[in-house]
This record gives structure tokens, sequence and C-alpha cells, in this order.
């Protein structure tokens, strides 16, 4: 699945455009790949979010997913600071190391 960066349009086929050229004194063809809505080559490959599976990206998770990760996890080291009555930086080692494990 592709969007154009230009028009924003997504779409599963890119509209592809034979052109021959020659190179080196040889004829050959060269293949654009163009937005079927406005003929712009300017296209990003795209896919479904892994997380959600409703956005659309050219990551494995969408930018609305990480930015609510993230708030979870500041939550969760703000509440683990207010509970136990530690900084910050001891709570963020503990889930660091916790993820690793």
């Amino acid at each position: 699945m592709y969007r154009c960066e230009s028009c924003g349009e997504v779409f599963e086929k890119a509209k592809e455009v034979n052109e021959p050229l020659e190179y080196f004194g040889q004829k050959v063809n060269m293949t654009e790949h163009l937005c079927p809505h406005c003929g712009s080559d300017d296209l990003a490959e795209v896919h479904e979010c892994e997380c959600c599976h409703v956005n659309l990206t050219e990551d494995n998770v969408c930018k609305e997913c990480v930015d609510d990760m993230r708030n979870m996890i500041s939550q969760m080291l703000a509440d683990f600071e207010d509970e136990h009555d530690c900084d910050y930086s001891f709570a963020t080692n503990l889930l660091i190391d916790t993820l690793n494990e």
C-alpha cells in the first residue's frame, strides 16, 4: 500500500509509466511509479500499525500509538515514584531493567 506525500491519498497500486531513455548510447525503459490521483512520484510505502491495526504508517507502530505508550509509561513512572517516594531516575532504570529481562 502507498501514500502520496503530495496529495495524501492512499492506494494499493501505483500507476506505472514506462519512459524510453537513452543511457550510454543504449535504449532502455525507465518505469516510474506515480500517484494515480495527482501524478506525483513522491510515494511512501505504508502498512497497518501493528498496535492499533487502524492507522497507516511507514514504521511498525503509528505516531498515535507511540504517543499513547509514552503517556502510559510516564504515568506508570509517576505513580511508582509517588507510591514509593523515590526519584524518577530510579523508577526509569527499574522499568528499563524489567523490560530487558
